[in-house]
């Protein structure tokens, strides 16, 4: 028997649920859920087979939890409270580490993954961007970040995919929400909401967000049967930072996404430096960061002179969701 805590604490964690505190993991449950994994059918799904910058990663970390029993216990743990508990209960966790199990966990709900798509109806082109979806956040840290893993945060947004509660309309995504304490709280009173993000690579160009956001309240209904027309769309991004728009073109692209929104409030934190400079946030020098666009120009002045950035909550104004 394994004491859920302690486990956590070895690998690394600072934070995690309190519903872990004195748990105690069978070691037998642990191996026959780990021995029951098909972690090459979701490697093939998620079309990371011949991706050898990851495979050269990954393989090693695969030997190592074949003959690690406690690693195997922590991504169980890390199983349950992601992808068998309430998928819409917002989970903390806090991880410093940068490794592969973050990936080995994403990679462990496959079978999960396809039962929850399943059950949702999604259609073949859903399916699809799903699964690439998966891969993607697979490889966004060694791609974008030059880490050698994964954060725990990329996690905590992937389970989404897992779970089923995002779905991908044009260059745009929209995630499910139930019961969300952060937007009850400044007065977005709804027992559900759809949270709308930008994928990773996609175009961001005016035409492009209107024309998702055109099909998104129909194409969410035959997903999502908890959608109804009273349902807020909200997004919670740096792209709302509420003095962003003084560093910003009033025709870009930027500018007019902003535009659609109402802001309502601004967060304790900022994740400008993550999506502006692919930059995690951890001792950056600002005088080194990069110019080579108007916006990491503009954006590098502001943090030099002392700037502080905050991203921000807005509501979506209802008549974009209307198609002209």
């Amino acid at each position: 028997m394994k004491n859920s805590s302690k486990l956590l604490q070895n690998a690394g964690f600072t934070k995690y649920p309190i519903t872990t505190n004195d748990v105690f993991m069978s070691d037998v449950i642990v191996a026959n859920w780990f021995n029951n994994l098909d972690i090459a059918a979701a490697l093939e799904d998620y079309d990371l087979l011949d991706k050898k910058y990851f495979m050269d990663l990954f393989n090693p970390f695969l030997e190592l939890i074949s003959e690690n029993v406690d690693l195997q216990a922590t991504a169980y743990i890390l199983y349950q409270i992601l992808f068998e508990q309430d998928v819409f209960k917002k989970v903390v966790l806090r991880r410093d580490e940068i490794d592969m199990l973050p990936v080995f966990v994403l990679l462990s709900g496959h079978k999960k993954h396809i039962q929850n798509m399943t059950a949702r109806g999604f259609d073949g082109e859903q399916i699809n961007l799903h699964k690439k979806s998966v891969g993607d956040q697979c490889l966004l840290g060694i791609k974008k970040y030059k880490i050698k893993g994964a954060t725990i945060s990329r996690l905590l947004w992937a389970r989404n995919y897992i779970n089923a509660c995002v779905i991908q309309i044009g260059n745009l995504q929209y995630k499910l929400g139930k019961d969300e304490p952060e937007y009850r709280n400044i007065g977005i009173n709804s027992n559900y909401t759809v949270s709308i993000h930008i994928p990773y690579g996609g175009r961001f160009d005016d035409a492009s967000v209107g024309e998702s956001l055109c099909k998104a309240k129909v194409a969410i209904k035959k997903y999502f049967s908890e959608v109804d027309d009273d349902t807020p769309f909200v997004c919670d991004s740096w792209l709302l930072d509420e003095d962003l728009g003084k560093y910003l073109s009033p025709d870009g692209n930027i500018s007019k996404f902003r535009n659609r929104f109402q802001f309502i409030k601004s967060n304790d934190d900022s994740k400008i430096l993550k999506h502006v400079f692919n930059n995690l946030p951890k001792d950056v020098d600002f005088h080194l960061l990069p110019e080579d666009t108007s916006l990491r120009r503009e954006i590098k002045r502001a943090l030099i002179k002392g700037v502080k950035f905050y991203d921000g909550i807005g509501l979506l104004k209802p008549d974009n969701l209307t198609c002209i």
